[in-house]
Parts: structure tokens; sequence; C-alpha cells
């Protein structure tokens, strides 16, 4: 048996007296307590035949319960006006009881670009006008590598509701 077997076999023996608690075990992130989490090393040595091992300093763990920062909503409308941005908007899906199908502006609107749509910050708009929801979540972000999706709920000051997926995508 190699000496780093010897440590981590050493190690197991321990968990199984009781003497070590696996971080594993214990989560990262609770939503009802702090932890804490000692961890102390075991080296184990042959010299000349004989078995020696020493433990290390323990060191002590503070987790502490943090709650994750809000999400951020930004609301912005299509303007060509000085100020606005160049941004690139997906394509917006609606979901009815025939299921999703792409949202086309008609009207006025017929035609208004979004891949770049030119925005500005906006804090109202009129009745029929495109708005532009902008949702920054950053605990709902779970997978650094994919677009994570999660629901929201718009609701007004005189009680309309639209339940949406963000993003938005086909």
């Amino acid at each position: 048996m190699d000496s780093l077997t010897k440590i981590f076999a050493k190690s197991a023996r321990m968990l199984a007296a009781g003497m070590l608690l696996p971080a594993a075990s214990i989560p990262a992130f609770a939503q009802d307590a702090t932890h804490v989490i000692d961890n102390t090393a075991i080296a184990e040595w042959t010299v000349g035949g004989e078995t020696l091992s020493r433990p290390s300093n323990t060191v002590r763990l503070v987790v502490e319960n943090v709650p994750p920062a809000p999400p951020v909503v930004s609301l912005f409308r299509f303007s060509k006006g000085p100020g606005a941005s160049a941004t690139p908007l997906p394509p917006t899906m609606c979901t009815g009881a025939d299921g999703p199908s792409p949202v086309t502006f008609g009207g006025v609107y017929s035609g208004l670009e979004t891949s770049p749509a030119s925005i500005l910050p906006a804090t109202a708009i009129r009745a029929g006008e495109p708005l532009v929801i902008q949702v920054d979540f950053a605990s709902k972000n779970v997978n650094a590598g994919a677009i994570d999706t999660f629901d929201v709920v718009i609701t007004t000051p005189n009680g309309d509701r639209s339940a949406l997926r963000s993003p938005n995508l086909p």
C-alpha cells in the first residue's frame, strides 16, 4: 500500500470512528443555519519500515447563510431617440392553447427591428406599446455552461398579471 493510500485509509477509519465529519455531508449553503466545518488532515508516511503519522492543525470554516440577492427588473421601450442603445433581443415566444408561436409586431410597430433593437430605459409606456423586460437574477444562474430559465410573474398596480419564462427562447 503506498503512502497516499494509507492516508485515505486512515481518514476512512477516523471517519468511521466519528473523529472526522466529511465536508461533503455539510451543505455549503443552507436556508436556516450557520454551519461549522472542522478539518484536520492526517499525514502518514513510512520511514525505515516504520509507519509514522501526524495530524495537522485543525482549520475551522464557518459557512454562513447568505440570502440570494433579489432580482433586478429593468424596463425598456423601443426608441431611436438620443441615448438609445442597440441591443440584440432573442425571438419572443407566446405559448397558448396551440403551443408556442413567435410574437410578431403589427400596426405602427410592424417591421420593428429586434436584432439589434434600439431601446431606452422606460418608466412608463403607452397601451399597446411593446415593452422589453430585463431580469437580472444571479442566484438563478445555476449552470455556467448553459442558458438557464426561470418563471417570472409581472404584476401591475391595477392587478394585471403576465407570466413569463426567462429567457423566452424558441
